[in-house]
């Protein structure tokens, strides 16, 4: 949690979410809005629910990687194919202030639960759709995941002319990330209008449209039918004293870039030497120059020290580390950048803390992830006011159901899921 104001509320206290979405793009959104504040009730059918439950490593019956995006919601899960359940869902909205939802457009139409239908029951609703291509676009029925709008949105072809691969993937996924958070920035402004309004909206948040506007090359790659390959500048990848290697940010064919180097390596006769003359001589002789920066680099015993010298030069350098190496080191330690959170098994797990830190407000992970249906029960009492015998009529009926391992029972069940989070 954020220690600077440990007592203080949090800044959405009090905004109720409903929360419909699976994989990594909407999940990360609504992990955000939970760590701001917001109470986030996350549901999933029975059948069709998130998958993203049985993605990567799993501690017992939890799924790291799921865990790391819905840490701090509650669950239910609700028969959405029964007349019962899209009922309950309507009588719920009422409730809430915002909806998220990332299902190809359409789908929460044909459950009766696109905005045309709810709008109408809470003005105040904001609802947030994510999606491939848009919600009214031509592309709109077309699925799409992060490789997929990595491909269609030029990034693929960015790295594929940068590091001469014909078809490179990333290894994270980018496109769902980004427009996460494009959608949290929609909901909190639409949130702040509602309160010269009074009335929600529909928000339309497409991971595409979210390429083109994260990419800081999108101007220039439409100004030209050919924006020519990447020359590798940049930055200068150098093996360093210990075995290690690090990034040193700064071209060194740029004209006050060589001119430090020159400086600090202390070889004025580069600035003679003809491969080096002016910045396209030393583009063309990039591998000769980077390797001499390497051999100066090598001559530098402490990585502290060479930091020094080549801030001197308005230079930053970073050593090439795991995320683990990362969680481990003195800044994650001392800034809080991880979080420990039960991993429903016994133990613990170490997820990253949300990136912000309010001087007048607590904000930052609040637990552990649920399993299906888990607060079916408390969330049915605390915000629609139904009876156990009315509660227990819906679960019999199959229109509310839960999966639960044989070590949670009804009396295990915690409220919400904060009190597992600490600092790690």
């Amino acid at each position: 949690m954020n220690e600077a104001a440990p007592n203080r509320p949090s800044p959405l206290a009090g905004i109720r979410v409903l929360d419909f979405t699976r994989f990594l793009a909407g999940p990360h959104c609504t992990r955000m809005l939970s760590d701001l504040g917001a109470e986030v009730i996350k549901l999933e059918p029975p059948t069709g629910g998130d998958v993203s439950r049985t993605a990567g490593m799993r501690v017992g019956h939890m799924s790291l990687y799921y865990l790391q995006h819905n840490s701090g919601k509650r669950n239910i899960s609700v028969d959405l194919s029964q007349k019962e359940g899209v009922e309950l869902v309507n009588r719920l909205v009422e409730q809430c202030d915002v909806l998220v939802e990332n299902y190809v457009p359409g789908v929460m139409d044909r459950f009766g639960l696109g905005y045309s239908a709810l709008g109408p029951k809470n003005p105040r609703l904001i609802y947030a759709s994510i999606s491939g291509y848009g919600q009214h676009s031509p592309w709109r029925h077309r699925k799409a995941f992060a490789p997929v709008i990595h491909a269609e949105a030029g990034l693929t072809a960015i790295h594929a002319r940068r590091y001469g691969e014909e078809a490179p993937f990333e290894a994270t996924s980018h496109a769902d990330v980004y427009t996460g958070m494009e959608g949290l920035a929609a909901i909190l402004a639409a949130l702040y209008q509602r309160q010269f309004t009074g009335r929600g909206q529909h928000l339309d948040i497409s991971m595409a449209s979210t390429m083109l506007s994260v990419n800081d090359r999108t101007a220039t790659e439409v100004a030209t039918d050919d924006p020519g390959r990447f020359d590798g500048g940049g930055s200068v990848v150098v093996d360093i004293a210990g075995g290690q290697q690090a990034v040193i940010s700064g071209d060194p064919t740029n004209k006050t870039v060589f001119a430090n180097y020159i400086k600090v390596m202390d070889r004025a006769d580069l600035e003679s030497d003809s491969r080096f003359i002016d910045v396209d001589t030393r583009k063309q002789h990039r591998a000769e120059l980077n390797a001499i920066v390497q051999e100066w680099v090598l001559t530098i015993p402490e990585f502290t020290e060479l930091e020094a010298i080549l801030s001197s030069i308005h230079l930053p350098i970073g050593r090439i580390r795991t995320i683990r190496e990362l969680s481990e080191s003195d800044w994650a330690i001392e800034s809080g950048a991880f979080v420990e959170v039960s991993d429903r098994h016994g133990g613990v797990a170490k997820i990253p803390q949300s990136p912000w830190r309010f001087s007048e407000a607590t904000t930052g992970a609040r637990g552990s992830a649920a399993y299906p249906g888990e607060h079916n029960s408390l969330i049915m009492q605390e915000v629609l006011g139904l009876s156990p015998e009315e509660i227990a009529d819906l679960e019999n009926a199959g229109t509310l159901r839960s999966r639960l391992p044989d070590n949670i029972t009804p009396e295990t069940i915690p409220s919400d899921v904060s009190e597992f989070a600490r600092e790690g």
